[in-house]
């Protein structure tokens, strides 16, 4: 009975056909989206690394690296003195530097150094000087007029002054070669003062590389072929320079 009763509704059951589940309506990201984005995304990427500036600045410079002059152009080269009076601010407070004798003999020798492969040699005399309290505070202020009363402008000579800090940059050089280099400063104070001494002799800032001298903030030393004949004529020209 129950066998005879499972045929019948197996026979007079519908098949119903087979339901296939509905496809989802597909989103298209309009094609001018997509390129809006990218661009917004490569703007952020760039401009939003800080050391983004740094890459680029140093791939340009990679491809675009000067000339250095060669072992056989310096050869041909006779060396230049660059004679510099070195003062040690003292008794001028708040500018009297913190530094010694030896603190600034050792930075010179070192700035010397830096200065050979341009061949040029510093011919130091290191003093001391002092300001009134009025000039001190003008000096620690930015007005440097004193310096022009104090500094030996009449001879052939640059002027170099040791202070304790410098209202803003960590060295600074103002016409007719008078140059400031502060005590504590976050870079070599040799390098620093090489750069300063590279302003005195008509040198400018690059902002192509951080491993050049004339590079602001940043440890580099190296010159180009161009900047090395542009610091000798400068020091020709002031010192009718002697040959060592």
């Amino acid at each position: 009975m129950y066998s005879s009763l499972l045929v019948h509704y197996a026979a007079s059951a519908k098949v119903l056909p087979m339901q296939e589940e509905a496809e989802s309506p597909k989103t298209v990201i309009p094609k001018r989206m997509i390129a809006i984005f990218s661009l917004v995304m490569l703007v952020l990427l760039l401009f939003g690394n800080p050391l983004t500036p740094v890459i680029l600045r140093e791939t340009f410079y990679q491809f675009n690296e000067p000339e250095t002059i060669s072992s056989t152009d310096l050869e041909q080269l006779e060396w230049l003195t660059v004679p510099i009076n070195v003062y040690a601010v003292r008794d001028s407070d708040p500018i009297s530097t913190d530094r010694t004798g030896q603190d600034i003999s050792e930075v010179i020798q070192n700035a010397d150094q830096i200065w050979e492969q341009a061949k040029i040699e510093l011919k130091i005399q290191i003093l001391e000087a002092s300001f009134t309290a009025k000039e001190a505070n003008m000096i620690n202020q930015g007005d440097y007029s004193a310096l022009y009363r104090h500094a030996d402008l009449e001879s052939p000579t640059l002027n170099l002054y040791f202070i304790r800090e410098i209202n803003g940059p960590y060295g600074i050089a103002i016409p007719y070669g008078i140059s400031l280099v502060a005590d504590v400063i976050p870079l070599n104070s040799f390098r620093t003062t090489a750069h300063e001494i590279g302003h005195l002799l008509g040198l400018g800032h690059t902002k192509a590389s951080g491993s050049r001298l004339m590079f602001s903030g940043e440890n580099g030393i190296s010159l180009t072929k161009e900047e090395i004949f542009q610091a000798r004529d400068t020091a020709r020209y002031l010192f009718s320079n002697t040959t060592i």
